[in-house]
């Protein structure tokens, strides 16, 4: 049977790469668990209409409480999940300089992008640990490792954590046969680039994309069959790693 008809945890699921993902995931047949904290008809029934099997759950990722009765909804409803795919996350818009900003807007950003994938993990590993298999997937950034615009230092805060608790993750669970691996996109095509140009001047974009080598737009859909091959069988010696989708802007 391989992976298919395993349970998929999908946090961010409503719309752009969470969707993407659950799509191609539930094309390659996981059952989906599509995560957000505002209901998604369109990823679910876009998954039903060819075929497969999935439930939309709604949850505050930066609630422990809320991901703890999540997963054991998923869990009691679906199945024991078998990968995890930490995608959930905001982003830094408006961009504000540290001296600027407040205590709220700082904690706010730790707790959607890191603490949720913490949680989640957190929640999950022991079904994993039950079946000697496991796939965990965390989403960084190439802001990280790559040009940072000024006003996202917290935001590029957060993506280095992600990569911490990455490798962190892979170390405790590899004698599990569990691996954890990063994703770090660079800009995609998404509503959220679309908020940060409100004006449609296309600025955004052109400004974006000057440092790449592959002078197009990121699609989910690049983001979304990275993440297939990650869960996949093929990719079970491969973990700790991080993985740069960002047409060349990270180039180490």
């Amino acid at each position: 049977m391989g992976i298919q008809r395993k349970v998929a945890l999908v946090t961010g699921a409503a719309k752009g790469i969470g969707r993407g993902i659950c799509e191609r995931l539930a094309a390659d047949g996981l059952v989906i668990a599509a995560v957000d904290i505002e209901p998604s008809s369109d990823t679910v029934k876009s998954i039903i209409d060819v075929g497969g099997r999935a439930a939309m759950y709604i949850c505050d990722v930066s609630k422990a409480d809320q991901v703890n009765a999540t997963v054991a909804a998923i869990a009691r409803e679906l199945g024991p999940v078998a990968v995890l795919v930490n995608n959930a996350g905001i982003h830094p818009n408006p961009p504000t300089m540290t001296k600027d900003m407040s205590d709220e807007r700082w904690h706010q950003m730790v707790a959607v992008d890191l603490d949720s994938m913490f949680y989640f993990a957190r929640a999950c590993i022991p079904m994993m640990q039950e079946f000697k298999w496991g796939r965990i997937i965390n989403f960084s950034s190439a802001c990280f490792d790559g040009f940072t615009p000024p006003g996202a230092t917290h935001y590029m805060t957060v993506k280095g954590g992600a990569v911490g608790l990455t490798r962190g993750l892979s170390t405790e669970l590899g004698s599990d046969f569990i691996t954890c691996n990063a994703i770090a996109p660079g800009t995609v095509d998404t509503p959220g680039l679309s908020e940060m140009d409100p004006t449609g001047s296309g600025m955004v974009l052109k400004a974006a994309t000057a440092s790449q080598l592959v002078q197009k737009i990121t699609k989910p859909h690049n983001i979304a069959a990275a993440v297939s091959w990650l869960v996949s069988e093929e990719a079970d010696m491969v973990t700790g790693q991080v993985i740069h989708i960002d047409g060349g802007v990270t180039r180490t």
